[in-house]
């Protein structure tokens, strides 16, 4: 492999960029210190027309600009060796932590568009073709979440998670709880179920109004059992409800019920009675909950 010392102003930037943004003060740190011992590992190149592409060491490449150098020390790839700097590019960033997946994803489609393989790039990274595929899903996010995940205020479980999320608005109102109070990815799969739950018989107050076929196959989409008086019946009455854990347990616990919600002695307390007492006061006779 030869070793040639180059103009900077002959050299081009990589034509894929692992990442999205280069940190300043990450640029500034290396200058520094390549300003007081030197470059230790000479930049990689490949001819691209009149001028070098930059195959691996952008970085080194923008501090010896911020030093003001005219030149720099470059290996010069040639062939295979150029696909292999490729590889050898993205396998390093990716050991460093230095890219989102959101990043990761992006180059991905980059390295596949140049005519890599899923195959190919599974070797690259040291993963199962599966983790290329998730990683390729990211850019199919609303764009929403693709925002707040390259922002950092989401992960991508709980990205994924919400993705899920059947209606624009309430998508926007559980992202927006997810920034602000942060999640569990167990805890977002419950709001988007109980969000689906809501947006999809928000506008349905009772399913016995709907033809027999399609009522008999929503009420077995629905086994529910009421959190109150765990009776299955009357499940188009039913509606989801945001509980916090606590008032959950404190209320299994008034009804004779373990934290888990089963019966302590066998028996539930509320009985039928507290059924009928609860449709008197919401003055409606049960039929839209």
């Amino acid at each position: 492999m030869e070793i040639k010392r180059l103009l900077l102003t002959d050299l081009l930037p990589p034509d894929l960029i692992v990442r999205a943004k280069i940190d300043e003060g990450d640029i500034g740190s290396l200058a520094w210190s390549m300003k007081a011992i030197g470059l230790i590992n000479p930049i990689e190149v490949f001819k691209n027309g009149e001028k070098w592409e930059i195959a691996t060491g952008h970085r080194r490449f923008l501090a010896a600009e911020s030093l003001g150098w005219d030149a720099i020390d470059c290996k010069i790839l040639e062939g295979e060796e150029e696909i292999d700097s490729e590889a050898h590019k993205l396998h390093e960033n990716l050991y460093r932590a230095e890219i989102s997946p959101l990043e990761e994803a992006t180059y991905f489609v980059q390295c596949m568009e140049k005519g890599a393989s899923l195959e190919d790039l599974a070797l690259v990274v040291r993963h199962p073709e599966s983790y290329i595929k998730a990683r390729l899903k990211l850019l199919e996010l609303p764009p929403i979440i693709i925002e707040a995940l390259a922002a950092n205020q989401i992960n991508v479980s709980v990205a994924c998670v919400l993705a899920g999320c059947k209606s624009e608005l309430g998508l926007k109102v559980l992202l927006q709880h997810a920034i602000n109070e942060g999640v569990t990815t167990g805890i977002a799969r419950e709001w988007v179920q109980n969000q689906n739950f809501v947006d999809g018989f928000a506008d349905q107050p009772n399913v016995k109004g709907l033809p027999p076929d399609v009522a008999a196959q929503v009420e077995t989409d629905r086994m529910w059992r009421c959190l109150i008086c765990n009776s299955d019946e009357d499940k188009h009455t039913m509606r989801a409800a945001m509980v916090h854990g606590w008032c959950l347990r404190m209320m299994y616990r008034q009804t004779g019920r373990d934290d888990n919600g089963q019966p302590l002695d066998g028996v539930f307390t509320v009985v039928d009675s507290t059924q009928d007492a609860a449709r008197a006061a919401a003055g409606d006779g049960g039929e839209s909950g």
